[in-house]
């Protein structure tokens, strides 16, 4: 229908609001920052009003209280995004009660790999107080904000490391997806480019000897595509045989989704999709 003939289908005031709408709404498209600001405010109001929240600001860190939880964000990053994932959308929530409902049974270590800033981790230790958290960051501009949110838990250990097929140096690439804190990965140095600082890389097999711990009971992998590594047919897979349950978000951009699949229903893992969530459940705890 053409412009026109619309409006002679409405009266005057319904036609002022309907125009005035109208300009408003190419105002707002033109500001850069509109869309994040108007998320931003979205999640404040979720955290005063449904979790009955505190949100300070001092020197562009956010300190968010709700009832047994303090966190820190910064300004100008994706971790109010990351909080939002985390404890208001409970990205995690269906992991936690299939392994509550269905499996039962005691958590006494959880890797987090691709902690971010931790609250993966914290989220985890809530629901399960008794258990080990090993949280492992690459990013060490994340990892600082990592180390002060989980500074009070006494049973998180943290390592700034990237999570690899093998232990050895990496760069960080901060061009995957939308090049923001929450899409930082890592990538093999290239000896023609010229590198600011390298991270350290470690391979899940190196863990089990470093914290002595026998076996892992939840594996939590967001990594940015290095699964792509960590599952390749050529690397050392023995630690799959240790593993219970994984928790992963495979990227497809990186990543072969099926030949992951595969190899993991080789290794008698059971598979159930969560959203962007895939959980791999080790056979005989479903029996």
């Amino acid at each position: 229908m053409r412009f026109y003939s619309f409006l002679s289908l409405i009266n005057f005031k319904q036609a002022c609001e309907y125009l005035l709408g109208k300009v408003i709404s190419k105002i707002i498209t033109k500001l850069p920052n509109y869309h994040e600001l108007e998320n931003q405010h979205n999640i404040f109001s979720q955290i005063v009003r449904y979790n009955n929240g505190n949100i300070r600001k001092e020197n562009k860190i956010y300190t968010i209280t709700e009832p047994e939880l303090t966190v820190f964000l910064r300004e100008n990053s994706s971790d109010l995004d990351v909080f939002n994932q985390i404890f208001l959308n409970n990205e995690y929530k269906a992991v936690v009660e299939f392994i509550k409902v269905n499996l039962n049974i005691p958590m006494h270590t959880i890797i987090d790999a691709g902690a971010n800033i931790g609250l993966t981790s914290i989220y985890f230790i809530k629901h399960f107080p008794q258990t080990n958290i090993i949280s492992i960051e690459a990013d060490p501009s994340n990892f600082e904000v990592l180390k002060k949110n989980v500074m009070h838990y006494e049973n998180i250990q943290v390592i700034n490391a990237a999570l690899w097929n093998s232990n050895t140096t990496l760069s960080i690439n901060s061009n995957f997806r939308d090049g923001r804190s929450w899409s930082r990965s890592v990538k093999e140095i290239n000896q023609e480019e010229e590198q600011s600082f390298t991270i350290l890389a470690i391979d899940i097999n190196s863990l089990f000897n470093r914290y002595e711990i026998d076996s892992i009971d939840l594996l939590k992998i967001d990594i940015e595509g290095s699964e792509a590594k960590i599952f390749s047919p050529d690397s050392d897979l023995s630690f799959l045989d240790r593993t219970k349950i994984i928790a992963m978000e495979i990227h497809d951009e990186v990543c072969n989704r099926e030949s992951v699949y595969q190899l993991l229903k080789d290794k008698e893992f059971i598979l159930f999709n969560f959203n962007e969530t895939t959980l791999c459940v080790k056979k005989y705890l479903l029996i």
